[in-house]
């Protein structure tokens, strides 16, 4: 389902949290049928794209993924 402004708003403000002050966050997001739940650090955002790059894994050999805003369901902070 589509998310209301106030809540993209709530969750803009999470990423841009994350992303400042390097947090993890619980992201939860739409793929392949099925919501997957990633804890993740956001690297970046790129808003012309409407999309984030999120790391995750440990440290030593971590993985980065775009993932698009519009699959996004749900950015926690943990």
């Amino acid at each position: 389902g589509e998310l209301d402004d106030d809540r993209w708003w709530e969750i803009g403000e999470i990423i841009m949290d994350a992303l400042n002050y390097t947090l993890v966050v619980r992201l939860t997001y739409w793929q392949g049928g099925y919501y997957i739940d990633k804890d993740c650090h956001i690297y970046k955002v790129d808003e012309l794209n409407k999309r984030i790059r999120i790391e995750y894994g440990p440290s030593n050999d971590s993985v980065r993924e775009w993932i698009d805003m519009r699959v996004i369901y749900d950015v926690q902070r943990i």
